[in-house]
C-alpha cells in the first residue's frame, strides 16, 4: 500500500494515509480530517467537513489565476500590435524615399547629357552623372524590392504572432468555461 504524508489541519503533525484514503485521524491530536486531490494533484488535509470547500477554493483561485493570465495575454497582443504598427510606418516611410529613384533616372537621362553637350569638363560631370545617377537608380530598384520583401515577411510574422496568441486565449477561455462549471456544481452541491 502506497502511503502519502499530509499536515493535520488542527495541529501540524505528519500523518501518513493510504492513496485511496479519503478520511484519516491524526495519531498526535486524535483530530479526524478529510483528504482530498488539490489543483495539482496534491493530497490536502482539511477538517471532515469542508472537503468539497477545499475543492472549490482550489478550483476559485484556478479561475483567478486564468483571469489573470488572460489580461498579461492581452497586453502581450497589444504590445505586439503596437510593434507591428511601427515597423509597419517604419517600411512605409523607407517605401516613400525609395520612391524617388524614378525620378532620379529621369533626370540623369536629362541633365548628363546636357552637360555632355555643354562640353570640355561638361562632358567628364555628364557621364560621371549619367552613371551615378544609373548605379543609384539601380540600387533604388533593389532596394524597392528588399522593401517590399519585408513588408510581406513583417506582415507573415504578423499574423503568425497574431494565431498564437489567438490560440492561447480560447485554450484559456475554454479552461475558464470548464473551471467555472466546476465551481458552479460544487456550490450547487453545498
Amino acid at each position: 500500500m502506497l502511503l502519502e504524508a499530509v499536515r493535520c489541519p488542527t495541529c501540524g503533525a505528519l500523518v501518513n494515509i493510504g492513496a485511496q484514503d479519503a478520511f484519516a485521524r491524526c495519531s498526535y491530536c486524535g483530530g479526524q480530517f478529510g483528504v482530498t486531490r488539490g489543483l495539482y494533484g496534491a493530497r490536502l488535509a482539511a477538517p471532515a467537513g469542508i472537503t468539497v470547500s477545499a475543492q472549490l477554493l482550489a478550483s476559485t483561485e484556478a479561475a483567478r489565476w486564468l483571469e489573470e493570465s488572460s489580461a498579461i495575454l492581452q497586453a502581450g497582443r497589444t504590445a505586439a500590435e503596437a510593434r507591428h504598427q511601427r515597423e509597419m510606418w517604419r517600411l512605409e516611410h523607407e517605401g516613400a524615399l525609395l520612391s524617388f529613384w524614378p525620378l532620379l533616372l529621369v533626370t540623369t537621362f536629362v541633365l548628363g547629357p546636357i552637360f555632355i553637350l555643354v562640353g570640355g569638363m561638361g562632358v567628364l560631370a555628364g557621364a560621371t552623372f549619367i552613371i551615378s545617377g544609373l548605379a543609384l537608380s539601380l540600387r533604388g530598384w533593389q532596394a524597392q524590392g528588399r522593401l517590399a520583401d519585408s513588408e510581406e515577411k513583417t506582415v507573415r510574422r504578423f499574423s503568425e504572432t497574431m494565431a498564437q496568441y489567438d490560440r492561447r486565449a480560447a485554450g484559456i477561455m475554454q479552461t475558464t468555461e470548464r473551471i467555472q462549471t466546476q465551481i458552479e456544481a460544487m456550490i450547487g452541491a453545498m
